[in-house]
């Protein structure tokens, strides 16, 4: 259950959605966010690299009572987890997730967007207010990984 998988094409992204049921009746139950910037022994600011920018998130599945869904982000370039909502479960019915190539301007690099629902924009995402409900949880970064682990 240990082996990692790389998102690096359309076809890669649909196996993940199809081993995880594309993410119906499904949570994110955790994630752990690692900025790679740290202060030595010496007392300097040590910033690390793009790719020392992780975030690990862990879903669950109401199809899958042993294993869990963890994903892992690096270069991470933003990423939002929404929060309490007044009128709002976390329940999650489907994601949304392409490789998109026009986020930059200027530039054409393939970046990784995950987010929770399909309804999902990054070209419109700061059209909302921030509080806005429901709220959208979303990453986008240079790459992604998964694996199932055990719950």
């Amino acid at each position: 259950m240990e082996q990692w998988y790389s998102i690096n094409k359309k076809e890669d992204i649909d196996y993940l959605m199809q081993e995880f049921g594309g993410f119906h009746d499904a949570c994110l139950v955790g994630s752990t966010w690692s900025s790679g910037v740290y202060v030595d022994e010496q007392g300097s600011m040590c910033f690390g690299s793009a790719e020392d920018r992780r975030l690990h998130v862990v879903f669950h599945s109401q199809w899958m009572k042993d294993k869990a869904l963890e994903l892992c982000f690096s270069g991470v370039r933003r990423h939002c987890l929404g929060g309490w909502q007044e009128r709002y479960g976390y329940e999650m019915f489907d994601c949304y997730l392409k490789i998109h190539t026009d986020l930059q301007v200027g530039r054409d690099d393939p970046l990784i967007v995950w987010a929770d629902g399909q309804g999902f924009s990054p070209l419109n995402i700061l059209d909302r207010s921030l509080l806005a409900e429901p709220m959208w949880s979303y990453i986008i970064a240079d790459k992604l990984q998964w694996r199932f682990i055990e719950k």
